[in-house]
């Protein structure tokens, strides 16, 4: 018989790097969130240098739609797991409701639009070491919601991918090569 061990995409969800109150399919790339506050999980592989995107598809929560919430973006190791990306110094995150920003406890809600089920959201990162020309943006079904942050507010680290469920929130991310919006 084949076996039956399936073999992990380059880039997906981190079993190993994720808060214990969130689900990972078999895929390693479709989350769920259980009753409760904000989890994180980060992807497997981080970035500390040049410029990298990826995107999630935002899928109808299981169960009480109103009250399941996201964020989305970037984290260093350092960030909390058990907390919402965008929580504390190491992660900035783009939030489900108004669109807003979010980075060291500070929630922007002038930032970009909201999202939900359907939705397709990017996360973009460049990070130039030597100029410190860095940026962060967040699109929204191929829409660019502007710079997030900019410079000096992105920290020289190693940034990892990260999504944050609250209640019984799902999506599916998407690390490419081939993106649905691209």
């Amino acid at each position: 018989a084949p076996p039956t061990h399936v073999v992990p995409p380059s880039v997906y969800l981190n079993e190993r790097d994720r808060a214990q109150a969130l689900i990972l399919e078999d895929d390693q790339m479709t989350c769920m969130g259980e009753l409760g506050g904000y989890r994180m999980v980060r992807g497997s592989h981080g970035v500390h240098g040049g410029a990298y995107y990826w995107e999630v598809l935002i899928l109808e929560p299981e169960s009480d739609p109103e009250n399941a919430h996201i964020r989305l973006g970037w984290s260093t190791r350092q960030g909390e797991l058990n907390a919402p990306v965008g929580f504390d110094k190491w992660s900035y995150g783009y939030r489900d409701i108004n669109g807003s920003k979010c980075h060291d406890g500070v929630r922007d809600d002038g930032y970009g639009e909201g999202y939900g089920p359907g939705d397709v959201i990017g996360c973009y990162l460049r990070l130039d070491l030597e100029t410190g020309n860095n940026l962060m943006h967040f699109f929204r079904n191929g829409v660019d919601q502007g710079v997030a942050y900019a410079g000096d507010e992105l920290r020289a680290g190693v940034y990892f991918p990260a999504v944050s469920l609250f209640n019984r929130a799902k999506v599916s991310a998407n690390f490419g090569p081939s993106f649905i919006f691209e």
